[in-house]
């Protein structure tokens, strides 16, 4: 019994290698098919893109490879420009457009600039430029101040120093306009002033 079981598997074995190979080269030519296939709708496209200017175009890879080297010349440039600044010029920077609104060393340069042509500041007054639309990208981040400034003590020449001083102080200072009355000593002083809101 053990030799008929042995013969079934034995044909069993034998009509399975005929079959197999009967369609071998069906098989081995579908599997052919279908790598080329595969390769072709897969390699195809990419040879297309990169013929027509794709990524690998030889022309787009040299210009962006300018464009990056002249990026590189800039910031080279500035970086140069960076360390060349002293940093009193920074600071006197600094001092002219102020980062913030300092209102007490505001207080203390006009006090120190009268003081210094012998008048007295009677009053200050403060008003905030209200927030508007910026022509330019930059504008926005410079605000005003205005500023009017109330004095008294010493005739006109000395006020006209005081004006000269007022125009050659390291902070941005502008006066738009000057009030006063020759007979009593008093005087009146619209200023602008700017600093960077960040």
């Amino acid at each position: 019994m053990a030799n008929a079981t042995n013969a079934i598997i034995s044909q069993r074995k034998r009509t399975f290698r005929d079959r197999v190979s009967r369609y071998l080269p069906f098989l081995t030519a579908a599997a052919v098919i279908v790598i080329l296939v595969a390769g072709y709708l897969t390699l195809v496209p990419r040879y297309r893109e990169a013929r027509v200017g794709g990524r690998n175009n030889l022309v787009t890879t040299q210009a962006k490879k300018e464009a990056l080297a002249q990026q590189l010349v800039d910031l080279k440039q500035l970086l140069a420009n960076y360390q060349q600044l002293n940093q009193a010029d920074v600071l006197r920077l600094e001092k002219i457009l102020p980062a913030k609104k300092d209102v007490a060393g505001l207080f203390a340069q006009l006090q120190a600039l009268a003081d210094e042509q012998q008048f007295s500041v009677t009053s200050i007054n403060i008003d905030h430029e209200p927030e508007k639309p910026a022509a330019e990208p930059d504008a926005d981040h410079i605000k005003k101040l205005t500023l009017t400034i109330t004095l008294a003590g010493q005739p006109y020449p000395a006020f006209k120093a005081l004006l000269d001083s007022i125009e050659y102080n390291l902070r941005l200072l502008d006066v738009n306009a000057v009030y006063f009355s020759p007979e009593t000593n008093n005087y009146s002083l619209n200023v602008f002033t700017y600093y960077v809101d960040d």
